[in-house]
């Protein structure tokens, strides 16, 4: 497993996104939640692959108490679970507590925002609020989840926030392009890059593009062969392209199964790192992706 080291602590480039344990979830996913059984053993084969860094969510069903109740209780163990801007402000000490007692942790890692309402016209409220809920429960860093270039300036600026969650992959290119990764760099944030694999789409055969997602044939076509050049599947580029240009990232991958969390582990301890060429080639295919295909609550499905 690769690791990196952030503020003194050294966090796996890998962490397990857990909203498959929780909900049913994915576009490619065609068996539903896994049972608490396959759920253990999915966490199993994640602490075995060296994965130290879990992401979860209030909203993710019962992901919270899943890992609560199959995580060992270690100190290197790094929860980072999310709270919506509305609990935010309406109960965040409260809210906090319940999700460490799910956790059966006295502390989180991290406490994110599911989305950026609160950004606006952040001031002394937000920051009372952050500090009242450290008075009755500890998490060590807050961050939040973003989905523009408006919501990450506003996120890169603000203080109280040391973690920034981002979508990234194949079609969506704006952490490049908008210089997200460089600038959270040089600023000190962490960023957790999900949508590595938007939601499964580069998993699925081409008959089975439809709605929305038939936009996505002739991209993912010429990615394909991409792909095909360097011998591998188009999965497997999708990776190595994140981890190839966020090496200072941690890549958030759900799995189903123990044997895709296995075979995840596997793969990002073994991929290529993809030369200046190869990026602009992908970057250029991404350049006319249209909006609602890197946004899967924009997806519709029928037809």
């Amino acid at each position: 497993m690769r690791y990196l080291e952030f503020d003194g602590d050294r966090v796996s480039r890998l962490a397990l996104g857990t909203v498959q344990l929780g909900i049913d979830y994915g576009v490619a996913n065609r068996e539903g939640r896994p049972g608490d059984l396959e759920a253990r053993k999915i966490l199993e084969s994640a602490l075995e692959a060296g994965v130290n860094c879990f992401d979860t969510a209030i909203a993710y069903g019962k992901s919270e108490e899943i890992l609560g109740r199959y995580l060992p209780k270690e100190e290197n163990i790094h929860i980072v679970s999310k709270i919506s801007s509305a609990e935010f402000y309406d109960s965040f000490g409260e809210s906090l507590e319940r999700s460490l007692r799910r956790l059966e942790r006295e502390s989180l890692y991290a406490m994110m925002l599911h989305d950026s309402k609160a950004l606006h016209g952040w001031g002394d409220r937000e920051r009372s609020i952050i500090g009242s809920a450290r008075e009755r429960a500890s998490f060590e860093y807050f961050g939040v989840s973003i989905y523009n270039d408006e919501e990450m300036k506003m996120a890169l600026d603000i203080d109280e926030i040391s973690m920034i969650q981002i979508p990234f992959n194949l079609l969506d290119s704006r952490a490049l392009r908008s210089g997200w990764i460089e600038e959270a760099s040089r600023r000190g944030k962490l960023l957790f890059v999900r949508s590595v694999y938007l939601q499964g789409l580069f998993f699925l055969e081409r008959s089975d593009l439809r709605g929305t997602l038939s936009k996505a044939r002739k991209p993912l076509e010429r990615l394909a062969a991409i792909a095909e050049e360097l011998g591998m599947t188009l999965p497997m580029l999708a990776l190595s392209y994140v981890a190839s240009t966020a090496p200072s990232c941690v890549l958030v991958l759900g799995a189903e199964r123990a044997a895709q969390m296995k075979k995840n582990a596997e793969l990002f301890s073994n991929l290529p790192i993809l030369d200046k060429e190869l990026v602009s080639r992908i970057l250029s295919i991404a350049e006319d992706v249209p909006p609602e295909l890197i946004n899967p609550s924009l997806w519709r499905l029928d037809g």
